[in-house]
């Protein structure tokens, strides 16, 4: 299975052949249309001779699952890509004085 931090809990997911790969890709900036040929070219998964099909569907599932607990969301590609935590966790240029 594969655990993923959740705010403060974890979602287990079951592991199929293309989840850890997916996942991998999935981070708010990647689009389908990239992850399906990323995933599809990596050279590990080489002898199952992936369709385009056969990742769409493994991604479908796997969305389904995510989107259920509000960890995975799509935005239309006009949407600028979702900041990061470690984006967010930046400076943001604002400053903050201590009281005196």
């Amino acid at each position: 299975s594969l655990r993923l931090p959740m705010g403060n809990s974890l979602l287990t997911l079951p592991i199929r052949e293309l989840t850890r790969h997916l996942v991998r890709h999935i981070d708010g900036k990647n689009t389908i249309k990239n992850i399906l040929k990323v995933v599809r070219s990596d050279e590990s998964l080489r002898t199952y001779k992936l369709t385009n099909k056969v990742v769409q569907e493994e991604l479908q599932l796997l969305y389904r699952i995510l989107n259920q607990h509000n960890v995975c969301l799509l935005r239309n590609k006009k949407t600028p890509a979702y900041k990061t935590h470690d984006e967010l966790q930046q400076s943001n240029g604002l400053s903050f004085s201590q009281p005196q």
